[in-house]
């Protein structure tokens, strides 16, 4: 009987002693936490362009001394050159006065600029500023920057190809202008001894003045006097 029981024994102790099999437990990885989702900054819009308001003129608002020339006249408001300064268009489509922005005046307390327009051969249109005297004429050259030097030669005002055709293209081609009554003419600076050129032209019963701004650019002007009257006014 000591060998079947050794052996019945012999089992038991060695199932007791096989180490139970248990499986390993398993390592959590850490997730990486999902970024934070900031809010984008809002945009800052751009600043708005700031143009020049022109107010919208009323035959009530207009001045006297505007509404003398437009007596009698049909006329509507419009900016017909898309630069943002409001006109008084007759009904012939002649432009007669522009709104002047106060920076621009010559006369801090004339907003109205009084206008010509000239037909031209062909049928385009050249506008000018509109003076009564020389003197007024004269003012407005400095304001706009006419240009001023201490010796000056008589083809200053038409050595380049611009200014050339700004004389065969356009002030030629004003039938009013009568080439055999013109003049140069050199006035002279009020503040100092530098003297500028302008030529004279005989249109009509006005004259036209052209002068080189500052710019290097040719500007006409009219002028309501004769070419005379406009030749000894601009000796000053």
């Amino acid at each position: 009987m000591r060998g079947p029981f050794f052996l019945i024994f012999a089992i038991l102790i060695t199932a007791c002693a096989a180490p139970t099999s248990v499986p390993p437990t398993a390592t959590l990885t850490p997730m990486t936490p999902i970024a934070t989702l900031e809010p984008s900054p809002t945009a800052t819009p751009p600043a708005p362009t700031e143009w020049a308001v022109v107010p919208t003129a009323t035959p009530e608002s207009l001045p006297a001394d505007v509404l003398a020339v437009l007596k009698d006249q049909k006329y509507t408001m419009a900016d017909t050159n898309g630069d943002g300064y409001e006109d008084i268009v007759a009904e012939s489509g002649e432009t007669l006065f522009r709104y002047v922005l106060e920076a621009d005046r010559v006369n801090p307390e004339n907003e109205w600029q009084r206008m010509i327009t000239f037909t031209l051969e062909g049928g385009d249109k050249m506008e000018m500023a509109r003076f009564d005297t020389p003197e007024e004429a004269y003012d407005y050259m400095v304001k706009v920057g006419i240009l001023w030097k201490e010796t000056w030669g008589t083809r200053d005002l038409s050595n380049t190809p611009e200014k050339i055709d700004f004389y065969g293209e356009r002030l030629f081609k004003i039938p009013e202008i009568d080439r055999k009554i013109m003049e140069g003419v050199f006035p002279n600076n009020k503040d100092n001894s530098s003297r500028t050129h302008i030529m004279v032209y005989s249109a009509g019963d006005g004259t036209v003045v052209v002068f080189l701004t500052d710019e290097d650019n040719l500007q006409a002007i009219y002028v309501d006097e004769s070419a005379l009257t406009v030749i000894a006014g601009m000796h000053l």
